[in-house]
């Protein structure tokens, strides 16, 4: 299933399945995943591939 172009900001998500989810062309700022922010983890992933 796709979805492009959503607005979830400030949205809440809890007890959900996020397996094999992949995020892509994603504004991340301020999202956080178990207290971890996502701009971390973009950075990390930006300096693996580098």
């Amino acid at each position: 299933m796709a979805r492009d172009d959503l607005n979830l900001s400030s949205s809440q998500f809890q007890n959900i399945n996020l397996s094999g989810v992949t995020f892509s062309n994603c504004r991340l700022s301020g999202a956080t995943l178990g207290g971890v922010p996502l701009e971390i983890v973009a950075a990390y992933r930006k300096s693996q591939i580098a």
